[in-house]
């Protein structure tokens, strides 16, 4: 492949996102079951599930831990998750209220404690998005605008190495592919440069050439 040029996002190196300042927490009683929801703002991917795995550890005998999250300045990469909870009642309307607020780098956990009551389908996408919104509606809402461009360029067998890296860390990719090499540019929170450069050095040996 020659000089061919992929781009997963938009190629618009400017602007800014919206997302919290730092992590929030609410409770709601639906029927005696309690939601607990707890939001937190993303630097990157990796946080996820160091995140989920702290509210599991709190909540260690609830019935369920679903969650929802959006990342990317275009928010253009998100999961839900039901955990048990019948199919879309749970971790859609959570990531529904996330892009209601229109908020990115974001990951809310609502855990329930079953009280015995069956809310139905259309009770637990309210209490599931109410729950979620009480937590949003809590927190300090920022503006991000300290993005950086980077550029680099390395050769094909240390590019599949650090593809991983690049998904977990880069908005606004171009990836241009020449015959030896693969050229890569892309936006990142400042906070997160130096961690990255330094991963990339890692993961290729330092065959790495940054421009």
């Amino acid at each position: 492949m020659k000089n061919q040029i992929s781009k997963n996002t938009s190629n618009e190196l400017k602007g800014s996102i919206k997302t919290i300042q730092s992590p929030t927490k609410a409770e709601l009683i639906v029927k005696k079951s309690k939601f607990i929801s707890d939001a937190f703002p993303l630097t990157n991917l990796e946080e996820v599930e160091s995140f989920f795995r702290t509210v599991k550890h709190e909540f260690p005998d609830a019935t369920h831990h679903c969650f929802a999250y959006v990342f990317g300045k275009q928010k253009e990469i998100f999961r839900f998750n039901d955990d048990g909870e019948p199919s879309g009642t749970a971790g859609k309307p959570i990531l529904q209220t996330i892009l209601n607020f229109d908020l990115t780098n974001v990951l809310v956990v609502v855990t329930r404690y079953f009280g015995g009551i069956k809310l139905g389908a259309s009770g637990l996408i309210r209490a599931y998005s109410e729950s979620a919104k009480l937590a949003l509606a809590s927190a300090i809402l920022v503006e991000i605008q300290n993005f950086k461009e980077i550029a680099f360029e390395t050769d094909y067998n240390h590019f599949s190495k650090i593809k991983p890296l690049i998904i977990d860390y880069l908005n606004s990719v171009e990836e241009k592919y020449n015959s030896n090499s693969v050229e890569v540019k892309g936006i990142i929170a400042e906070d997160n440069l130096e961690k990255f450069k330094e991963s990339l050095l890692n993961q290729t040996s330092g065959k790495i050439h940054f421009k």
